[in-house]
């Protein structure tokens, strides 16, 4: 038997924010935080979990690309007005600008990519994961 509320407590702030980083949406990531424990629950019951945050990360990554694959996420971006002060206000305002526009251009060329390769790039080059880590 697991204790699911110390897997949320260990895990729940990382599958938020790798959801989050993807989609870019508030509300989506906790759509997707949702789906990836009752996913874990019900794998759980099936196969053994050997490294929970690693599964967890593993797992809200997926959920998150299928999310953004399906076109479910709003097209809007949420923005605060710290982001557009900081934006106006910044030494370089296009250089922030341009940085945006690329990782917006990034996300929706990987949702483009076969799952597993989008998977191993976001692993790696987006949460730093190391090969190793990403493999397993």
């Amino acid at each position: 038997m697991h204790d699911w509320e110390e897997i949320r407590r260990q895990c729940g702030q990382l599958v938020w924010a790798a959801a989050y980083r993807i989609l870019k949406n508030h509300d989506q990531a906790l759509d997707c935080c949702q789906e990836v424990f009752l996913e874990a629950f019900e794998r759980s019951q099936r196969e053994i979990v050997r490294d929970w945050p690693s599964f967890s990360r593993w797992l809200a990554v997926h959920r998150a690309l299928d999310r953004l694959r399906k076109g479910q996420r709003a097209s809007e971006r949420i923005s605060t007005d710290s982001d557009v002060t900081r934006i106006a206000g910044g030494t370089e305002p296009f250089a922030e600008i341009e940085f945006r526009e690329l990782v917006e251009r990034v996300r929706l060329e990987m949702a483009r990519l076969p799952l597993k390769q989008a998977e191993a790039f976001w692993s790696c080059c987006i949460e730093e994961m190391s090969y190793a880590d990403a493999a397993s």
